[in-house]
């Protein structure tokens, strides 16, 4: 694992493959996560350059694969995921924003 990253926060590609049902190889999780970064999706990598994945990472992978289950294609699927991911993410700091004005008007008062 890369120096700054803690090993059990991150799954190897193996524990991915072995996690997620139809991934089923290193091959097409391969896939899958290129697909991902094409996208725009960044993947931690190991000291020897291989990508490891986050449990959010994971997450996305699952859902792909609920997805692919209902026949959507891989390249609509992720951008689907994707657009997902940033308004959710967009929403998070907004609350977070929403938060921190909330604080500094209670203690104004």
């Amino acid at each position: 694992m890369a120096k700054d990253i803690e090993a059990d926060e991150y799954a190897t590609g193996s524990d991915v493959v072995e996690k997620i049902e139809r991934i089923g190889s290193l091959a097409t999780l391969g896939n899958w996560a290129k697909e991902m970064e094409r996208s725009g999706h960044k993947f931690q990598h190991d000291g020897r350059g291989r990508r490891i994945y986050s449990e959010e990472d994971i997450q996305i992978l699952e859902k792909m694969n609920e997805l692919l289950g209902e026949k959507t294609p891989l390249n609509k699927l992720f951008k689907q995921l994707w657009e997902f991911h940033l308004l959710a993410t967009r929403t998070m700091k907004k609350l977070k924003m929403n938060r921190i004005k909330l604080k500094a008007i209670v203690f104004q008062w």
